[in-house]
This record gives C-alpha cells, structure tokens and sequence, in this order.
C-alpha cells in the first residue's frame, strides 16, 4: 500500500504530484524559508514568539550580535511581514506578526489537506483518508448541528 502512495506522490505523469498552492502563497512561504536558514534570524523569530515585543537593545544582547547586525536582519524579516515594529520616541520594539504566520501556515495546512484527499480518492483510499485518525479528532472535537 505504502508504495502505491509512494509511486502516486513520485509519478512525474501524476497531475496531484505536490499540493496546489497560490503564486502569492507560494512566494511568501520561500521568502520565508530563506530568510528563517539564516540561524540569527531563526532565534529573533523564536525570541519574539516566547518573549512577545522586544527592544533591538534587548535582541543584541541575547544574540551577542552588534545593532546594525540585529537591526539589519529585523529590516528584512519586517519586509517580508514576519515582524512588525512599534515606534516609541527614538526605540524601535518588535514583534512577530503572529496574523502573518497563522495565515500562511492556515493557507498550507488547507493545500496539503486538499491535496492529501485528492491523492487518496485517485488512489482509491478516499474511505479510508475519511476515517484516519488525524480526521475522526478533528471531526470529533467540532460539535455538528444534529449533535446541538
């Protein structure tokens, strides 16, 4: 069965071989990627998530980097959306735009899934796809009009 899926998900003829995403979605998710490889980056995105807003002065000192350094990477993470900034007097505070990354994360989820159930039903699993186990918790835990 395993190889059956794998064969689909390889087979260079197969119109479903990766999830159909949106040219905007796509653009936005490789942006962020190469941006997120760059290993300073990655820890100002993990330092804005765990501490919430944070001061260039602050993320300096956790990074031992210099400012411009810092401030040069907030300037290309705040390009692509992943942060935004807060201006208070001469400080600048910083902050993951969470809106950003639930809506690309959301936009991928829902390819993958589509994608997921479309390559079961052309491989004939679209039962057993309905009834894995990831699918019946999410069923279960959304209460339906006949259960009200």
């Amino acid at each position: 069965m395993i190889t059956g899926i794998t064969n689909f998900i390889c087979d260079s003829e197969s119109q479903s071989v990766l999830p159909e995403l949106s040219k905007q979605l796509e653009n936005e998710l490789l942006q962020v990627f190469r941006l997120l490889r760059d290993r300073n980056r990655f820890y100002i995105l993990l330092y804005l998530r765990c501490e919430g807003e944070m001061h260039v002065t602050a993320l300096c000192e956790r990074l031992n980097q210099s400012q411009p350094a810092v401030s040069h990477h907030l300037a290309m993470m705040r390009t692509t959306g992943l942060v935004e900034v807060r201006r208070c007097g001469k400080h600048n505070f910083y902050s993951l735009n969470e809106s950003f990354v639930r809506r690309l994360l959301s936009e991928l989820s829902q390819s993958v899934d589509k994608w997921d159930s479309d390559a079961a039903t052309e491989l004939g699993l679209g039962e057993w796809f309905a009834r894995s186990p990831q699918r019946d918790e999410t069923q279960s835990s959304t209460v339906s009009a006949d259960d009200a």
